[in-house]
């Protein structure tokens, strides 16, 4: 096994693979249901808008560390098996189906990487599908994104790296990972690492309202 498997071939997905195979260097494979979002990214064609996400694509093809397939199988060939799909609150029944479909294809030796936004009593949910169903004890991480669109590779490459484990292994396996890319690694409890990432959404969520309520007071005056 080798490489990164990335479920979930979106915003938090295809940038974090193309970045993981340009700087780190790493064989990436993006697992997605739509055919022809697998289709544009193998040809080096990005499904949306994002600053420099069409040049890392096309590095990372050349130097043939990435590929997108919708073969869910393919997770059996990576170390790192990185869950990227959105969990939207009013679907969280839906998440659990699809980790459990994905966990029946996990392996001994393999690292699950949480990449997706949570609440955080998700997190031991998630954890207790993936041991249940997986063939085998793989290792559970949580790395939640913490990007803005419009920013997302230098984001991916400059901030922080806020990192959940549960043991040493994980911690080995993620510094591993991660150290390619230059930026402190702090790691603490998969919870906690979840718990920050939302302190971040609320943080922008504020931002955005208090502007919002300038905007709205401003026409009211005039």
């Amino acid at each position: 096994m080798t490489g990164v498997a990335v479920v979930g071939a979106g915003r938090i997905g295809i940038p974090w693979a193309v970045v993981l195979a340009v700087e780190v260097d790493i064989p990436v494979t993006c697992i997605d249901i739509d055919e022809k979002r697998v289709e544009k990214l193998n040809n080096g064609i990005p499904p949306f808008a994002e600053p420099e996400l069409e040049r890392y694509l096309r590095e990372a093809i050349d130097r043939g560390n990435f590929n997108a397939t919708t073969n869910k199988d393919a997770v059996r060939n990576h170390e790192y098996v990185a869950l990227t799909v959105n969990a939207p609150r009013g679907g969280m029944s839906d998440f659990v189906d699809l980790v459990e479909d994905y966990a029946g294809r996990l392996v001994d030796r393999q690292v699950v990487v949480a990449r997706t936004t949570l609440p955080v009593d998700m997190v031991s949910t998630m954890w207790e599908v993936v041991d249940t169903h997986a063939e085998g004890s793989p290792t559970f991480t949580t790395f939640p994104e913490r990007l803005a669109e419009g920013k997302a590779i230098d984001e991916i490459k400059s901030l922080p790296k806020i990192v959940g484990v549960m043991d040493d292994a994980g911690r080995t396996a993620m510094h591993d990972l991660l150290e390619g890319l230059n930026c402190p690694i702090r790691f603490t409890d998969v919870e906690t690492a979840m718990f920050v990432k939302l302190i971040d959404n609320s943080y922008r969520d504020a931002l955005f309202a208090i502007s919002n309520q300038i905007a709205f007071t401003s026409d009211q005056l005039g």
